[in-house]
């Protein structure tokens, strides 16, 4: 901004020294000093404005990067239900699109102020200096273009928070079809969801033309002005000249800074639209801060987790939670898991058993009740702390988009080659490996589309093997397995169970045989809690449960 005040203080000096170069030229005595003082102007207004331009943009830049920055920081700390309630689609649309849109608001709007208006201020000094009658007719000129451009731009803000929110709806609507583009394509139909696409488009393009209409008028308006205001500045400046009540120098001198006046007139005009297209954009942005995060409940005050003495390790004290208020889906729920116990929870589908882990995990927190770790309530230990002690393998496998190494090692420390070629090998992936140009620092695609349900879930299964937790959470870890890998996976887990403590969701009949204790839910309620043996002779629940697997097996 002081580079951009500092060009236009150059700029607006230079036509002065044109008038006196013209005057001394006509009465016949050319200074060679004032030939040089306009050429330093010239050169150095040209330099300074190079840099200035350069500055503004890397000053854009970095604001945006910082922007993109913290709104990942903010999506990343948001917490699950907020997940829920937000779309992937429009969010990504607040990182891309918004952003840029800010940067281009700095950059457009917001840093070329300060020098048009100094500019424009310097030229309109010495332009009444030089002619006030000339000035006169100007003016009157300008104060019409700038009521046009106020009248044409005033609803440019909510105009582009409009446009923002359409690009967002567009966005979501691609993403759902891509993230479903096999079933489209199974049920035939493309036809269905190219119109869902093709709405959302149009909605975007009415809104997107009603600001580019709005956009497009500003420059016609002001140009209009000033060319109507140059051609009266010429023929009454002509008149004037001709009786002698100007000189040529202080005419030209003028007219030079009617045309300097062009440039700044024109950034403000086209700044104050892009300040407000800014704006909402921004606001959109500022959205986010607002957002339920957990960083909210990582407070100093939170208590380290130590290692408290006693079997009893994990406490679920008459916990009840929904994902809706007036429909529950855990109702006073009650258990303890110990120390080094393999326990597996069955139930029918929708019995909130998932639900459980997802508590443990503290992606949700109970509604009523309270879940404690070494008698302590999970709600008042340090977060990052507390899932460090966690490792979680959940049947839908999530690979993320990287190398197979990156998504083995996430959240982990780094290890040397030959302990992620270990891990892998425990879990049968060595075949993997196997293939032609796959290696650890292989791209895995998309979430992992190069590769199978099973693999995925195998890769689970190897980032749990190298990680440090001591709390084993499954849920429906062999689901995408065939029969011989199950039963492969099963065995391992009872190798390093023996170490840790597992809590796993599962009708496989080889984890309710290795399984200590086996919990029985119905309808958000633990329904029994005991040995296999115990249950089969007391529980007619879970002898209906078990029946097909039996059948099966």
């Amino acid at each position: 901004m002081v580079l951009s005040v500092t060009a236009a203080g150059l700029s607006v000096v230079q036509p002065r020294v044109l008038q006196k170069t013209v005057n001394d030229g006509i009465q016949g005595g050319l200074q060679a000093d004032t030939i040089e003082l306009l050429a330093a102007l010239v050169v150095g207004t040209t330099v300074i404005g190079a840099v200035q331009a350069y500055l503004t943009g890397r000053g854009a830049e970095a604001v945006a990067h910082r922007l993109r920055t913290r709104l990942g920081r903010r999506y990343v700390s948001m917490t699950i239900s907020e997940l829920d309630a937000a779309n992937t689609a429009d969010l990504l649309s607040r990182a891309n699109a918004d952003s840029t849109m800010v940067k281009q608001f700095l950059s457009a709007g917001i840093l070329p102020v300060a020098g048009s208006v100094l500019m424009l201020a310097g030229t309109t000094v010495f332009m009444i200096m030089s002619d006030p009658i000339l000035f006169a007719v100007t003016a009157a000129a300008f104060v019409l273009g700038l009521s046009l451009v106020i009248a044409v731009t005033n609803r440019a803000n909510s105009m582009s928070a409009e446009v923002q929110e359409a690009l967002g709806d567009f966005s979501v609507s691609t993403e759902r079809m891509l993230s479903a583009l096999r079933t489209i394509k199974a049920t035939n139909a493309e036809p269905l969801e190219l119109d869902h696409l093709r709405l959302s488009s149009h909605n975007l393009y009415r809104k997107g033309l009603r600001i580019t209409v709005l956009s497009a008028c500003v420059q016609p308006a002001l140009n209009v002005c000033i060319q109507g205001s140059i051609a009266a500045v010429i023929v009454v400046g002509t008149a004037r000249l001709a009786s002698g009540a100007t000189t040529l120098g202080t005419l030209l001198a003028y007219i030079t800074y009617m045309f300097m006046m062009i440039a700044p007139i024109s950034s403000l005009g086209q700044a104050f639209t892009q300040m407000q297209i800014g704006l909402g954009a921004l606001k959109r942005c500022y959205e986010v801060d607002f957002f339920e995060s957990e960083d909210d409940v990582r407070a100093d005050h939170q208590t380290a987790i130590g290692t408290a003495s006693g079997d009893e390790l994990l406490r679920f004290d008459s916990v009840s939670f929904s994902y809706e208020p007036g429909t529950p889906v855990l109702t006073d729920v009650n258990f303890v898991l110990r120390r080094g116990e393999t326990v597996t929870i069955v139930g029918r589908s929708g019995s909130g058993k998932s639900t459980l882990l997802e508590l443990i995990e503290r992606f949700y927190h109970p509604d009523a009740g309270h879940i404690s770790l070494g008698g302590v309530p999970i709600d008042q230990l340090d977060l990052n702390s507390y899932r460090r002690r966690l490792a979680l393998v959940g049947q839908d496998s999530i690979v993320l988009t990287g190398t197979l190494r990156e998504n083995l090692e996430l959240g982990c420390h780094r290890h040397p080659d030959s302990t992620l070629y270990e891990a892998l090998e425990h879990v049968g992936l060595t075949d993997l490996l196997g293939k032609k140009d796959f290696g650890l620092d292989t791209d895995v695609g998309q979430a992992g589309i190069t590769l199978s349900g099973g693999q995925r879930q195998r890769i689970a299964w190897a980032r749990v093997l190298l990680s440090d937790a001591d709390i084993i959470l499954m849920d429906e870890p062999d689901s995408n397995l065939d029969p011989v890998t199950r039963s492969s996976l099963t065995h391992l887990l009872e190798s390093f169970a023996a170490t840790r403590t597992v809590l796993i969701v599962s009708h496989n009949l080889e984890h309710l045989n290795s399984s200590d204790r086996v919990l029985v839910m119905d309808h958000g309620s633990i329904l029994a809690d005991g040995c296999r043996q115990e249950l089969l002779a007391t529980t007619s629940e879970y002898q209906d449960l078990l029946a097909p697997t039996q059948a099966a097996a």
